[in-house]
């Protein structure tokens, strides 16, 4: 039988769309009410919701939906508070995320995000910049590279804003002589190091997040790596929940050092 989604949606599209877990949905309103973009923006995560099971399901709508009335994914910045607050645990994010990638499967993306994606796919960040500059806000720092005959056991993995953005550098540096006053053995992977890729999972480009995690992961077992800290929250969050990295402990730079203060160290 045709229905609605099978005229509107691809097959595999429409298998993506089914996997999503919303059919508990209320219809409560939480979500959007806790949106931090919904008053700015127009993103009604409710509705986009309801929207959606439409695409799944048997039902005739007039008048009739177009995957492209879902262009408010894009405004979404993730930050999970609409998961937290559900209480059916129907995960909006999650949905927002897989319409996200049958956008970028389309090529139905808006062309600031285009260009950053091709940025981490090309230069392994998003702004475009060479991977040879990568670690220049560290060149008058004495900090070890990662390398086959220095291997590390902790590795600080920077995140590509604090590895070129100023004002971020100014982090990465505190942090790094932070560690190196504490008597710290830890080095940085310089110039190898890639795109965690947090944000291009976020943004629905599952192919580029598969090729990212491989790579950063095979990096980290050729140098022996078995504890990670991080700069950034969303590279923690890759690196912690996306990525699978048996053996290694992932740890935010604040936990870290809490660790420490905590042992009296």
């Amino acid at each position: 039988m045709e229905t609605m989604a099978t005229k509107i949606l691809e097959k595999e599209e429409l298998t993506l769309i089914k996997k999503l877990d919303f059919n508990v949905c209320l219809q409560c309103g939480k979500c959007t009410s806790s949106c931090p973009m919904f008053p700015k923006t127009g993103l009604n995560t409710r509705t986009l919701v309801r929207k959606t099971l439409y695409f799944a399901s048997p039902l005739t709508v007039h008048p009739p939906l177009n995957i492209t009335d879902v262009d408010k994914v894009w405004d979404c910045t993730t930050c999970n508070t609409c998961v937290i607050r559900c209480p059916r645990d129907v995960k909006p994010m999650d949905i927002i995320v897989g319409l996200r990638s049958i956008l970028v499967e389309r090529g139905e993306v808006p062309p600031t995000i285009i260009e950053a994606l091709e940025n981490i796919y090309k230069f392994g960040n998003p702004f475009g910049l060479s991977c040879a500059k990568r670690a220049e806000w560290a060149r008058d720092l004495n900090i070890r590279r990662v390398s086959e005959e220095n291997k590390a056991e902790l590795l600080y993995f920077v995140g590509c804003v604090p590895s070129y953005e100023t004002r971020a550098q100014e982090v990465a540096r505190s942090i790094a002589v932070t560690l190196n006053k504490l008597g710290i053995d830890f080095s940085i992977l310089g110039e190898k190091e890639n795109c965690c890729g947090n944000e291009v999972y976020s943004l629905g480009e599952r192919g580029l997040f598969e090729i990212l995690m491989e790579e950063n992961s095979k990096l980290f077992k050729q140098y022996g790596i078995n504890k990670i800290i991080t700069t950034s929250p969303h590279c923690f969050n890759a690196l912690k929940n996306r990525y699978k990295l048996d053996g290694t402990e992932v740890q935010h730079y604040t936990q870290f050092f809490a660790d420490l203060i905590d042992r009296n160290q």
